[in-house]
């Protein structure tokens, strides 16, 4: 079976049941999956630092086969779903990932355009209901326009993953967001900043744990810096894997011009000259620093 999209003068979306018989009756996922396929991170103990949240999701995914999360930027939304998926014993299940950034909404045929294969609703559901047991990442909605707009989006939403669980009838939805949504029925659960002791918790399990102080983190100094972000506390352990606490807390680091990096001459004297400055030039330094940590080769 598979989904036909019919769209009225109205532009309503409707939706029925098709027979497609193929030469030996059976339905075979086609390249859609493979160019959704999504790899989380392997779940490691300090990711495992929100149960409540994690329960509350997998309560909504038992009940609904759909969980809404709210998810801002360092949240560590992604390690959020490895534990979620263990929670959930589906670590051995597929995991499929929808960009929506160019989603508006479900009111015209070529809705899902640039976001599945040819923007074809009957492939996705009829590959998702082929591959059985699964979850689907519905990511990156974009809410930062109009309100009428966002409305359409959300409301969209809410639509895909109806038509979604309905026709695939295995499949586990994540929808989520980087912006709290303003519509009535959706209250998702927030991956909010961790606690002072959840944070010490975090670093004890963290892989990168051993490169902070255990006084820089009973003091709360460590928590003042990172405010308990998980992405900010992963980046700062692994810049204390090779300077100090102070510098990190003060922006500044030697990383960048260590003489065992292969910087030019000409970059080292620069930055160097820099950091003697202060204003607009301080700030300089402070990008250039950063720049080449990520990217120590690409001094041109």
């Amino acid at each position: 079976m598979a989904v036909e999209v019919i769209c009225t003068y109205k532009k309503a979306l409707t939706l029925r049941l098709i027979d497609t018989p193929t030469s030996d009756g059976a339905i075979r996922p086609t390249e859609t999956l493979a160019r959704l396929r999504y790899e989380l991170p392997h779940l490691q103990p300090y990711m495992d630092c929100r149960p409540l949240e994690v329960f509350k999701a997998f309560e909504a995914l038992a009940r609904e086969r759909v969980a809404w999360v709210l998810s801002e930027f360092d949240m560590g939304g992604d390690e959020f779903l490895s534990s979620l998926r263990h929670r959930d014993d589906g670590a051995g299940l597929p995991v499929f990932r929808l960009d929506l950034s160019d989603f508006n909404g479900l009111d015209e045929v070529g809705a899902l355009q640039n976001i599945a294969i040819d923007g074809d609703i009957n492939n996705l559901c009829e590959s998702l209901s082929a591959i059985g047991g699964s979850y689907l990442i519905l990511d990156n909605a974009n809410l930062h326009c109009n309100p009428a707009t966002s409305l359409a989006v959300l409301q969209g939403l809410k639509e895909l993953t109806s038509v979604l669980t309905e026709y695939c009838t295995r499949i586990k939805i994540i929808v989520r967001l980087h912006i709290r949504p303003d519509v009535a029925g959706i209250t998702p659960i927030v991956l909010r900043a961790l606690d002072e002791a959840e944070c010490r918790t975090y670093v004890e399990l963290h892989p990168d744990g051993q490169n902070i102080s255990e006084i820089d983190v009973t003091s709360g100094a460590f928590y003042n810096h990172t405010f308990g972000v998980p992405g900010r506390i992963d980046r700062a352990l692994k810049l204390l894997s090779y300077d100090t606490f102070e510098n990190v807390v003060n922006g500044s680091s030697r990383q960048s011009v260590d003489d065992g990096l292969m910087l030019s001459p000409i970059l080292t004297s620069a930055i160097e000259m820099l950091q003697q400055e202060e204003g607009l030039e301080a700030r300089t330094y402070d990008l250039l620093t950063a720049l080449t940590f990520f990217s120590p080769w690409r001094t041109n």
